[in-house]
């Protein structure tokens, strides 16, 4: 063989060995990528596995606490009606959180129910099916209304004090006109009136009252007739400062009490600072404690023309309830164990009579006791002897509150202590128990451009 032939022979092997490492290093890289695949879509498995077990792990975990974890929207009142598994309180509330972000676009019952539940009010003053009814049964609204009878005033008390007017049933004749008998009825009562003068007799003041509302009223009736007329428009306030104004302020007359009117806060600043309601009419007392005077508010009074309608009557109903509480609050965190305040509600010549208490842990209960409605009708005028007795009895809680509070800051001074007592440093008595009952308190919006303030930090208790 040649050389020629032999260094052909020797290219071809060469070109064929190098083509066989070239395939062999080709096959190797398959290999290696098929491997590394293989480990990925392994490990990727694997995370889904593990991803899964996880979850499962979660939710089972989470099943597990939310059975074991007590619902915080929960309150202890302790108050349940027939057919409802959550107490009393927990029902007011929850359907008022419901409510609250959508607050100005309800109507006026559900704002009466997120209003009065963000309080921790329950006003069984409401009807079937009206305001908070609406969240229960006509038999469970039924069964709330006896577990909390109201107690009404005793104005037996005051049957004394009414002997002398006896004789004004008397007067009026069917067979005589109305001028006639309006004569006769004012003639009759200056003369009692002149006899029974409180500036000279004070301990006459009480039927000089009654004397006087029957004075006024034949008053109003003969020279205010518009008040008594549904085609004339008037205001509010035409009701408050020609007839309802005259009488109360003449009712606080010797009580060392006075009556602030006119749309102004409650001084409740020092422990309730997010409450923005304005008041219509405040009975306070007045005292001076390091050279300043300090106003104590007792009782309050809404009002509103005649006939309101359902939008404003439920307003002011609200409002009055509202209000209450916050001077219950006030004096219970001062340490005073004043847990009742009664309320007055004007609506044309119409007057309610109502009364909010801090009854359960976290539950005031409000209701209506008394009404009463002036006309224009001049027969059977003693009908409003029980009127008088009603608005006597009203002064007489003010004073027996302010009194009651008075003795507290005595006894706190004498005593030398501070007068809003340390919770934490008391033995477990009916005061530090009704402490423990407050809940906050929240303002519903004036208009309906005000966004609705949040739910109070305290709504709902966190112990029995």
């Amino acid at each position: 063989m040649s050389n020629n032939d032999n260094s052909n022979n020797n290219n071809s092997n060469n070109n064929i060995e190098q083509e066989i490492e070239e395939s062999q290093r080709r096959t190797n890289q398959k290999v290696r990528q098929f491997v590394q695949i293989s480990f990925e879509r392994e490990a990727t498995n694997q995370v889904a596995v593990l991803k899964e077990t996880i979850d499962t792990d979660n939710s089972d975990t989470s099943a597990s606490t939310s059975s074991t974890t007590p619902n915080l929207n929960n309150e202890y009142d302790t108050i349940y009606v027939s057919g409802c598994s959550s107490s009393v309180g927990t029902v007011i509330k929850v359907e008022a959180l419901s409510r609250q972000r959508n607050y100005n676009s309800l109507d006026c019952n559900n704002k009466a129910v997120a209003a009065l539940g963000l309080n921790s009010i329950l006003d069984l003053s409401s009807t079937y099916p009206h305001s908070q009814a609406t969240l229960f049964t006509r038999g469970q609204w039924k069964q709330l209304r006896a577990r909390f009878p109201c107690r009404k005033y005793d104005t037996d008390q005051y049957s004394s004090i009414l002997e002398p007017l006896n004789i004004i049933s008397t007067i009026y004749d069917d067979r005589s006109s109305f001028d006639i008998n309006w004569i006769k009825l004012y003639k009759e009562l200056k003369q009692l009136r002149n006899k029974y003068d409180p500036n000279i007799q004070p301990e006459h003041n009480d039927t000089g009252f009654c004397i006087d509302l029957l004075l006024h009223i034949l008053s109003t009736v003969k020279h205010q007739p518009h008040l008594f007329n549904d085609g004339i428009g008037v205001s509010e306030w035409d009701y408050i400062v020609k007839f309802w104004g005259v009488v109360t302020e003449r009712l606080f007359h010797h009580s060392d009490l006075r009556l602030k009117w006119g749309d102004t806060h409650l001084t409740v600043s020092d422990t309730i600072s997010d409450l923005l309601l304005k008041v219509d009419m405040r009975v306070l007392h007045d005292s001076v404690r390091q050279r300043f005077n300090v106003e104590t508010d007792l009782g309050v009074l809404e009002a509103a023309e005649e006939d309101p309608g359902d939008v404003k009557y439920t307003s002011d109903r609200c409002k009055v309830t509202i209000e209450s509480k916050a001077i219950i609050d006030k004096f219970v965190l001062d340490g005073c164990l004043i847990d009742s305040v009664d309320s007055l509600q004007v609506s044309g010549l119409e007057l309610h009579f109502g009364r909010t208490t801090l009854a359960r842990p976290g539950l005031y209960v409000a209701d209506q006791f008394h009404t009463t409605a002036i006309d224009k009708s001049l027969n059977n005028i003693s009908r409003y002897f029980d009127l008088a007795c009603h608005l006597l009895c009203f002064r007489d809680q003010c004073i027996q509150i302010y009194n009651k509070y008075e003795d507290h800051l005595t006894n706190s001074r004498t005593k030398k202590t501070a007068t809003k007592r340390n919770i934490q440093d008391l033995p477990e008595d009916e005061l530090v128990l009704k402490q423990n009952y407050i809940r906050g308190s929240w303002s519903p919006p004036r208009t309906s451009k005000t966004t609705p303030p949040p739910p109070p930090k305290k709504l709902f208790g966190t112990t029995e």
